[in-house]
């Protein structure tokens, strides 16, 4: 297997396969604020995805395995030439900033790197770009024109790996949950099913568009927030 670096470049998360290539995201992180950065294999497109924020932000690459004597360092330079242990960082210099969380977890061709920290995002659809998630009055939350609400991507309420939860960055406790075949904003209080219905499996579009992501029930498979 080649060496496979995740980094900033330009400001913008990279993934870089030694010799191979590279893909870059489309959006700048260097702005002061917590994000969510993620990389996957995803076996039905077959390429690589730079994820930011829970939505892909940059993808391409073929599949590349891992060596079995794989080994996971963070904070390094890489570069062509070493000195005393250490590279010259031509490739990717150190990387100065915090990291919250960092965790890898590999399964047939499969890399992820999480960076795990919530950060509140206004959803907007992909066929109408105008158009966000917004809570109205009776805590529905509609797909509507005009300013949205923002929601944090935090890892889903029933723990089960590689889901999300969508809570409401103005009341924090409340989540987006699917309840008589709507959506709606509610606290994490209620009983029953809750977390069942506020986690959902993040997926690629159903409409195969790139940049975009579709978010499928935890409970009720095949079926998506729309």
């Amino acid at each position: 297997g080649q060496a496979k670096l995740l980094l900033l470049r330009g400001g913008r998360v990279c993934f870089d396969i030694g010799w191979v290539g590279s893909i870059t995201g489309s959006t700048q992180v260097n702005d002061g604020d917590w994000h969510d950065v993620a990389l996957r294999f995803n076996a039905a497109l077959g390429v690589y995805q730079v994820l930011l924020d829970g939505a892909v932000d940059g993808a391409g690459l073929n599949a590349m395995s891992d060596h079995p004597d794989l080994c996971v360092y963070s904070r390094i330079p890489v570069g062509h030439r070493v000195s005393d242990g250490v590279a010259n960082g031509d490739m990717a210099s150190r990387f100065e900033g915090d990291i919250e969380d960092l965790t890898y977890e590999s399964a047939r061709h499969a890399a992820a790197f999480s960076m795990v920290q919530g950060h509140a995002s206004v959803w907007v659809s992909q066929n109408y770009s105008a158009r966000k998630w917004k809570i109205v009055s009776d805590e529905t939350v509609k797909i509507e024109e005009g300013a949205g609400s923002a929601f944090r991507v935090v890892p889903g309420l029933t723990g089960e790996k590689g889901t999300v939860s969508f809570e409401d960055a103005a009341r924090p406790g409340r989540y987006l949950r699917h309840a008589g075949y709507a959506m709606r904003c509610h606290s994490s209080s209620h009983g029953g099913p809750f977390a069942l219905d506020a986690t959902f499996r993040p997926r690629p579009a159903l409409t195969g568009e790139p940049g975009f992501v579709s978010y499928e029930s935890v409970n009720f498979p095949s079926r998506y927030i729309s």
